[in-house]
């Protein structure tokens, strides 16, 4: 509402009437505007917000300030001026504007109708800003939140003397308040965004380490898969050797081919190794299951023979294609695998056995189940041992199955337990076949 001394009584009361239902219709607009606004779009809707505000009241600058976490700063972080007009500063303090910024604090409503007239007396610094800007009126309404001042929301006025009557600082007050809910809300899904960036980057490191303690665990079997070929090598070089010598260049050349294809066994052992060991990025392919389980089976048949239980796997459905990242699908495997064997090791009476088996539940959907003859688990311990830090070992971490559970989910899939029919546990990873 402008200075009454500067128009005439019938253009004041037509001026605020039309004040008034623009500003009536654009409070509704942004109550309904920031309840659907996503957080980052909050920031360019309060400045439009602004933008409008001083078009509505004819007035030159507006601006919104958050509180800095030690309450010694006040940030203008948004704001909007029309050209000519010089912008908020930027950080409001003590030292520069002690009076202002003390008022902010104790959360009082700054009421300046005639600058510098209206400023207290202590108010020197804030008097000699209003004379040199050219600072004719000021409103600022502290922004609360929790019952506490989180910051506050400007309006000013270069050009002429302006009044802010009780109904339009209610209305201001109002919007502050739209922003301040915007803003709480914007910083809440920052914060969630972090928190899900964070526990992303812990659940690769555990996995990570997960995988190193299984291939520490297979230490034998690695060197055991490794050894045959070389030993091959070693006996075919010689083999090779003495036929050259012989004269018998047609046979040596097939000792040679032998040497080759067990000098790439060895080296596919080891890549594979490699790839469970080194911390990279997810690489996912559209990978056959049965080429998964295949190269898994012989360090784990010779872990099962180390604990007398008998390894089978029914690869029927095998051919089958999913979406996955190898390492990480195998290192859920090489966990099931694991902790049924050792479960079956356990077992008291006969079969102690362990069957890896594909099952194609339709279309969309194949499923790889882990079964065991072991003691078995209840109904309620099948859902518990997801849980992190539960584990029915000795030395277990009880972190296995919990990341087990989450690479599953992150492909899209499930991992779940159920007790056998006839005795021990069945897990049952559950993944989209690659086509869907």
């Amino acid at each position: 509402m402008l200075d009454a001394s500067l128009r005439d009584d019938g253009d004041s009361l037509v001026s605020e009437n039309d004040e008034r239902a623009r500003f009536e219709v654009l409070l509704m607009r942004l109550s309904a505007t920031f309840i659907k606004v996503s957080a980052r779009e909050v920031d360019s809707t309060i400045e439009s917000a602004l933008r409008q505000i001083v078009e509505i009241l004819g007035i030159d600058r507006s601006g919104l300030g958050q509180m800095s976490a030690d309450r010694t700063e006040l940030v203008i972080t948004h704001s909007y001026q029309v050209p000519g007009v010089p912008p908020s500063p930027r950080v409001l303090v003590d030292e520069r504007f002690p009076w202002y910024a003390k008022m902010i604090r104790q959360g009082e409503v700054i009421r300046l109708e005639r600058l510098p007239d209206d400023l207290p007396g202590d108010a020197v610094p804030e008097r000699t800003y209003c004379v040199q800007a050219g600072f004719k009126s000021n409103l600022t309404i502290p922004l609360q939140a929790m019952g506490s001042v989180v910051g506050g929301i400007g309006f000013g006025s270069f050009r002429i003397y302006r009044e802010w009557p009780p109904e339009l600082v209610q209305r201001l007050r109002l919007i502050g308040d739209i922003f301040t809910n915007a803003l709480a809300r914007k910083q809440a899904d920052e914060a969630l965004q972090r928190a899900t960036e964070q526990a992303r980057l812990l659940r690769d490191e555990l996995a990570h380490a997960i995988r190193l303690e299984l291939v520490n665990h297979l230490t034998a079997s690695i060197a055991h898969e490794v050894n045959q070929p070389l030993c091959a090598i070693a006996s075919n070089a010689q083999t090779a050797m003495d036929l050259l010598e012989m004269g018998n260049s047609q046979e040596a050349g097939s000792a040679l081919t032998d040497i080759w294809e067990d000098a790439k066994r060895a080296s596919d052992v080891i890549g594979r190794i490699r790839g469970m060991v080194r911390k990279e990025e997810p690489q996912r392919a559209s990978i056959s299951l049965a080429s998964i389980i295949e190269e898994l089976a012989p360090l784990l048949v010779r872990e099962a023979d180390a604990k007398d239980v008998t390894l089978h796997n029914d690869l029927n459905f095998g051919s089958h294609q999913v979406l996955c990242d190898r390492v990480q699908l195998q290192q859920v495997l090489l966990n099931l695998v694991l902790n049924a064997v050792e479960a079956a090791s356990e077992s008291q009476t006969a079969p102690r056995k362990v069957l890896v088996r594909i099952d194609m539940v339709n279309d969309d959907w194949v499923d790889i189940a882990v079964e065991d003859t072991g003691v078995g688990l209840s109904e309620e311990e099948c859902e518990r041992v997801f849980a992190p830090f539960f584990t029915t070992k000795a030395k277990g971490l009880g972190m296995g199955l919990g990341i087990s559970r989450s690479i599953v989910a992150a492909h899209g899939g499930r991992l779940w337990a159920t007790p056998r029919a006839e005795q021990g546990t069945v897990f049952r990873v559950r993944l989209p076949v690659a086509s869907r």
